[in-house]
């Protein structure tokens, strides 16, 4: 199952993934099914701005890996 923010950035609303990220909501939740987190899902989409602003956050983990073991930059290349 997806989260609110998963939802975000699979519908590219930059706007209201930098409001989730100013209520406190966890960036490095991960999916049930794949394992990704919202930043990878972002870099899997090519999601540029929402990739700049889940960075700029100093909460998010860029190291986490999904089920496959895949980190964010793995997913984006």
């Amino acid at each position: 199952s997806d989260f609110l923010l998963h939802h975000a950035i699979i519908y590219d609303c930059p706007q209201l993934t930098q409001l989730l990220l100013e209520k406190k909501i966890n960036p490095n939740i991960k999916n049930k099914k794949t394992g990704l987190t919202p930043l990878a899902l972002a870099a899997i989409n090519q999601k540029t701005a929402t990739i700049q602003l889940l960075l700029e956050s100093s909460t998010v983990d860029p190291n986490i890996q999904n089920k496959y073991g895949d980190t964010a930059f793995h997913e984006a290349i």
